[in-house]
């Protein structure tokens, strides 16, 4: 009698269990084992064998084999024959599947067994798929509020119902200069303005909170602050390895940053976002635009092994958008929720053809200096195998599984294979690809005539010089003659005579080089008219072919392919005679140059021009060898003129650059498909179905955690069933489906969230002995605000914005991590990748590149010594006394207008009547102490205004956002 126990996995950190010697606790000791070890094929998803471990009843019950255990006798229950078994075969949990149980888990069970199997009731455990998070949601009823004015915002109604329900107060609302700070902060990442404060407060209308929500979410930089936020979730990072050598994610991978801050200010719906990240290149692949937004897939790219690279997309797709662990089941059954090792590589088929490749991008062909990294479709034929045990040596080749996702997930999946445009395919037959080629032939012809020109100017003034040279020889002649018969003046005239000759011969050599040069010009000049009107010709036949003249046959395009053979005969022949008119030139210059550095007949004992005459024979041999190859081309190309003409003209070299797959890997440069395979395309779609129970919930729940620093759901990226319902899913499915019907608008979330009083509450000043502090002291049922602290991006660019540096302008490469120090730019455009990122961010609880569901939020002393010491903060502390000292005024009379105004730019408040005088003191003391230490180009005062600054820069309430 045999019972099937498939027992996965290894759960360590279980600790010692008791042995039989003891009594042994049913639901601290056995049942831990039985959950970890064999519910996952025994349990409430699965039964194998009919067999069910997850309740104590269930296991006395047994499966198709009878019962499992004989309580008091445990050498007669067959679970120990199974769990102990010599045979591996029949050993569980199967050697496929897991080790064996340890022998203190063996000796637990046993104990248990023999000791009657006493267990207390267990409630049946709920079939998975009727988990909360895997049903579709509903709207559910807004509830009615008893203070209807208070709760006339649906948050606010949902929290006021659980307020209701537990006894508890909605704390009253924050000060509006600091909700001002609150909101301004977290919409775009920077404080407001003194001229935003008066302004705000001075508005006494009825919607003058909502005034300002709405200039901020039509603020540019809203899309850079929320930017960041979704980069965490989105796993951003730039490319990174070994020096200059590319390991991970990819060069120009900032398109990608750039198009999340872009999407964001332009409300893109959230469900197309998911889209063109997944599937930009099939859903609009001639639009760069798009196509920048898969850098989400580019950015898994690893070059040491692909199932990394696609293991890091399967599992972070999930993560990201459906808040599923499923990277779990890549070596077995998920151990908790229904999602089996089947569903993960059938996700996984969706991204198995997909590779990467660089883009040209209009004005540059070098793709190293920039390029638009993308995804497209290059393993169309490549099958999805199930890794034994995850294993990538051990593939089960006996089927390929298809694309399909965890049924308990619903929703169908439709895939429907994409054909390209001409451009998609062949990126060289793009436009604008057209377009710089025949530029730059058009520029090589104008440079080439300059050429020319200046190549004539040089001869005729090289003929002019040889012309009054000869002249002058001319003369010269003449004196020498004249002075045959005066042996006095012969000489003379002979010395004369002599560097005449020899300017005359200087300026005949000149000339006869210069006309050379002119004729290379010429030919050159040629040669490039040659090539601007062969690329024509072929253009013209592309062209036709493109247009389906050569598949019909059409005498057209036969025509234009022989013109285009014919243009490209020519060329090759004016080719080889400017290499051959050039070869020639040089090799005269080289003998003429290695003439000159021989050596005499008494030459000296060190040679000066050994190493330049080594260097004259060695381009005397290559100038030789080109004119023999020019020779040779020459006569080819003389021969091929006589040949009858066919449409076999030479295409242009087309490009097709891709990532490399492996460490070893040599990229081909085959063409590329013609069709997609649409995979991506219906996944991205699946994702983002109305029935989808999953991706609403998780994008709300993640911008909730941000506004109001707790989640909904206390897992950002696990929604399976080791996360309890939540204590606010009414609410979570409200906003998913308004999120939805909003046409997945994130702005139209963000003004709903912060238009309600929950997100006006304050965060402080609760007493401790308040029944709110009793009944929730953790504020699960959010009755007060959490209070956050700034994220190290934030901290840095509001310290510039303050001091009047931040520079404004959005997007571009990354910068340098070194320039961050002295640099402007918003904190976002700086490099980061791992091991590369501003050190003054780590401090502050900096995203991690490899993931990042959700910061930390720490508090520990080296901030405070970052605020304390950093180069960036003293610089601009001064910067921004000095912006305040413009403003006020920097005469001592100013010093009470200085306090109040650094209080409300920094810490967006008023100083308390104890805090201006505190500063007001600081401050005599501070230019009393400067005033014996004096310092160039600074005044005491200055000096001490600074120090305030940054004082106030280390004040809790800078860091703060309450």
């Amino acid at each position: 009698m045999q019972v099937g126990l498939t027992m996965i996995g290894l759960i360590l950190g279980l600790g010692q269990v008791a042995t039989a010697a003891g009594p042994v606790d049913y639901v601290r000791e056995v049942k831990p084992i039985l959950a970890a070890r064999c519910t996952s094929c025994h349990g409430a998803i699965r039964q194998k064998a009919g067999l069910r471990l997850d309740t104590a009843e269930f296991i006395r019950r047994g499966g198709d084999g009878g019962p499992a255990i004989e309580p008091g006798k445990s050498a007669e229950s067959l679970i120990l024959e199974r769990i102990t078994g010599a045979d591996s075969t029949e050993r569980m949990p199967p050697e496929s599947e897991g080790v064996p149980l340890t022998a203190n888990e063996v000796e637990a069970l046993r104990g248990w067994i023999d000791q009657g199997a006493k267990a207390p009731p267990e409630p049946i455990p709920e079939d998975p798929r009727k988990h909360w998070a895997y049903q579709p949601p509903v709207r559910p009823v807004v509830p009615r509020s008893k203070d209807p004015v208070w709760a006339n915002n649906p948050i606010d109604a949902f929290l006021d119902a659980g307020y209701q329900a537990r006894g508890l107060r909605p704390s009253p609302p924050v000060a509006r200069d600091l909700w001002l700070r609150r909101v301004t902060l977290d919409l775009i990442g920077l404080p407001p303005t003194r001229a935003e404060r008066h302004a705000f407060l001075a508005d006494q209308s009825a919607n003058a909170e909502g005034h300002v929500v709405d200039r901020l979410l039509s603020d540019t930089r809203h899309g850079e602050r929320w930017g960041r936020h979704w980069m965490d979730v989105w796993r951003y990072s730039d490319w990174y390895g070994l020096g200059e050598e590319v390991r991970y994610s990819h060069p120009h991978v900032w398109q990608w940053r750039d198009w999340i801050v872009a999407a964001l200010n332009a409300d893109k719906g959230y469900d197309r976002m998911v889209a063109e990240m997944l599937a930009g290149d099939e859903l609009a692949p001639d639009d760069p635009a798009t196509l920048r937004a898969t850098g989400f897939l580019v950015r898994n790219w690893n070059i040491f092994n692909r199932n990394t690279w696609l293991d890091s997309t399967v599992e972070h797709t999930a993560r990201a958008f459906l808040g599923v662990t499923i990277q779990c089941a890549r070596c077995h059954d998920h151990k908790f929720d229904p999602v089996s090792q089947a569903d993960y590589y059938r996700l996984r088929a969706f991204i198995e053809p997909h590779h990467i490749r660089i883009d040209r991008v209009p004005g540059q062909s070098d793709r190293t200096k920039a390029g638009l990294p993308r995804a497209f479709d290059d393993f169309l034929e490549t099958p999805t195998y199930l890794f034994v045990r995850g294993d990538e040596a051990a593939p089960d080749k006996a089927r390929s599984l298809q694309p399909a996702t965890p049924s308990v997930l619903g929703g169908e999946i439709k895939v429907v294979p994409v054909s390209l445009s001409l451009g998609a395919a062949n990126p060289d037959k793009r436009e604008f690809v057209i377009r710089e080629a025949l530029e730059d032939a058009q520029k090589a012809v104008v440079q080439a005539g300059s050429a020319v020109v200046d190549a004539r100017k040089r001869a005729e003034l090289a003929a002019q010089a040889r012309a009054v040279a000869t002249e002058a020889d001319r003369q010269a002649e003449g004196q020498v003659n004249a002075a045959a018969d005066k042996p006095a003046e012969l000489k003379t005239a002979l010395a004369a005579a002599a560097l005449v000759v020899e300017t005359l011969a200087n300026a005949d050599r000149d000339a006869r080089d210069a006309q050379v040069d002119l004729e290379v010009a010429t030919s050159t000049l040629a040669l490039a008219e040659a090539r601007q009107a062969a690329l024509k010709a072929v253009l013209s036949a592309e062209a036709f072919e493109d247009q389906g003249a050569k598949a019909s046959g059409s005498e057209t395009w036969a025509g234009a392919a022989r013109d285009a053979l014919s243009v490209q005969r020519q060329l090759a022949l004016i080719e080889a005679k400017t290499n051959r008119l050039i070869a020639s030139r040089d090799l005269t210059r080289a003998q003429r140059t290695l003439e000159g550095l021989l050596p005499a007949a008494s030459a000296p004992a060190v040679d000066p021009n050994k190493v330049p005459r080594a260097k004259a024979a060695t381009d005397l041999v290559e100038a030789r060898s080109r004119l023999t190859g020019a020779e040779t081309q020459l006569a080819k190309a003389e021969k091929s003129l006589s040949t009858p003409l066919t449409t076999e003209y030479a295409s242009r070299p087309w490009e097709f650059p891709r990532a490399k797959t492996t460490f070893r890997d040599t990229p081909s440069n085959a063409p590329y498909a013609k069709t997609s395979t649409g995979r991506r395309l219906a996944l991205a779609r699946w994702l983002v179905d109305r029935r989808n129970p999953l991706t609403a919930r998780v994008a709300v729940n993640h911008v909730w955690a941000r506004h109001f620093g707790e989640p909904l759901v206390g897992s950002l990226d696990d929604f399976g069933l080791r996360t309890p319902r939540p204590d606010h899913l009414a609410l979570l499915d409200w906003l998913a489906v308004e999120f939805i019907e909003s046409g997945w608008s994130l702005k139209h979330l963000h003004r709903l969230i912060v238009n309600s009083q929950a997100y006006r509450m304050r965060s402080a000043g609760v007493d401790s002995g308040d029944s709110n502090v009793t009944n929730d002291p953790d504020n699960h049922f959010v009755w007060r605000m959490n209070v956050q602290r700034m994220e190290g991006e934030v901290v840095r660019d509001s310290v510039l914005f303050l001091a009047g540096h931040l520079d404004p302008q959005i997007g571009g490469p990354d910068l340098p991590v070194a320039s961050a120090e002295t640099g402007t730019r918003r904190t976002l455009y700086y490099r980061y990748a791992s091991g590369e990122n501003i050190p003054f961010l780590s401090v502050f609880d900096a995203a991690s590149v490899t993931e990042c569901y959700r910061r930390p939020a720490t508090i520990v002393p080296q901030q405070a010594l970052a605020l304390s010491n950093s180069g960036m903060i003293l610089t601009r502390a001064g910067d921004v006394a000095s912006a305040i000292d413009r403003e006020v005024g920097g005469e001592p009379v100013a010093r009470g207008a200085f306090i109040d105004s650094a209080y409300e730019l920094l810490l967006g408040r008023s100083p308390t009547v104890a805090e201006r005088t505190e500063c007001a003191t600081g401050l005599d003391r501070l230019v009393a102490t400067f005033a014996t230490e004096p310092k160039p180009n600074a005044s005491p005062e200055g000096r001490a205004r600074a120090a305030l600054v940054h004082v106030l820069l280390n004040h809790n309430d800078f860091v703060t956002i309450r």
